[in-house]
């Protein structure tokens, strides 16, 4: 199994075997079929790393250099390991398809997310605030606004929607560390997320003072960004100020679109305050303001 090519890789070359070694191993795996050197050094394993991790069974160890079990998600790794450690054979597509096909609610009820959601602790957002300096936080948040890839080994297999909602939990902490961050986002043990919150949360909530701020983001722009955003935000916002919470809401995307501007002018008169700001009008704010109400005004 790759497993065992992996451990085997490891007892003789240590962690840090050349490119050539691996390239030599891989070809002998895919019986010479020749691929693009690159490809399999780099493009191939993100994209494995990036797929798995949207199972949320794995975690990052090591600055992104290492892959592990999510020990929130334990049960399930332990019933999959059970049920499915052996491969079936299928004589035709159909048994195949047939096999595929079928839904077992017994794995599925095993995901932490079908019960008691895993969200990211204080502890763990705060360790990845220590982790990444100011600096390093401003330009991925800018290349996600300019739509540039990350080469950060962490940040790069985190989808990109995602890493801004985990960015923008990150810079308001950095800058504003009085402020209670409290992001809704599903993580894994280490903290980083693996999949969004549920339609009824906002993406962030933020507490300072007497206010709660709900932080909702995104990378859409144009039409889609009115239609997929601007009904959820009002009903975010909505039913905090109907349980007598005082709250405004603070829309970051790479650039607002006319018709969500005007949307949220037009819930005004219903007492609902959403502030609207880019992307890189919220970072250079959180530099030179001291709290997040005057950073989002």
């Amino acid at each position: 199994s790759l497993y065992r090519e992996i451990k085997k890789l490891r007892k003789k070359y240590g962690y840090t075997p050349s490119n050539e070694v691996i390239l030599d191993l891989c070809y002998e795996m895919l019986n010479e079929t020749k691929r693009d050197d690159n490809s399999i050094l780099g493009d191939y394993p993100d994209d494995f790393i990036r797929k798995m991790r949207l199972t949320g069974l794995l975690s990052l160890r090591g600055g992104g250099r290492f892959i592990d079990i999510n020990t929130k998600e334990s049960a399930t790794v332990d019933y999959i390991l059970k049920n499915y450690i052996s491969y079936k054979e299928f004589e035709t597509e159909k048994e195949f398809f047939e096999y595929i096909g079928q839904v077992d609610h017994d794995l599925i009820s095993t995901l932490t997310v079908f019960e008691a959601p895993a969200k990211t602790t204080k502890a763990e957002l705060e360790k990845w605030v220590d982790h990444y300096a100011w600096d390093s936080i401003k330009t991925e948040l800018l290349n996600l606004a300019q739509k540039k890839s990350s080469s950060d080994d962490i940040l790069k297999v985190i989808e990109q929607p995602l890493r801004l909602e985990f960015l923008t939990s990150l810079a308001i902490l950095k800058k504003l560390p009085d402020v209670i961050v409290k992001p809704n986002f599903i993580s894994d043990d280490e903290g980083l997320p693996t999949s969004f919150a549920s339609g009824g949360s906002p993406d962030i909530e933020c507490l300072e003072e007497k206010d709660t701020v709900l932080i909702e983001v995104t990378l859409l722009t144009g039409t889609q960004q009115h239609i997929r955003e601007s009904f959820s935000i009002h009903r975010h916002l909505e039913e905090y100020v109907k349980k007598g919470t005082k709250s405004y809401s603070v829309f970051i995307s790479p650039k607002s679109f006319i018709d969500t501007e005007r949307y949220f002018d037009f819930i005004k008169k219903d007492g609902l305050e959403v502030r609207i700001s880019n992307i890189d009008k919220f970072v250079n704010s959180l530099e030179m303001k001291t709290t997040l109400n005057e950073a989002t005004f």
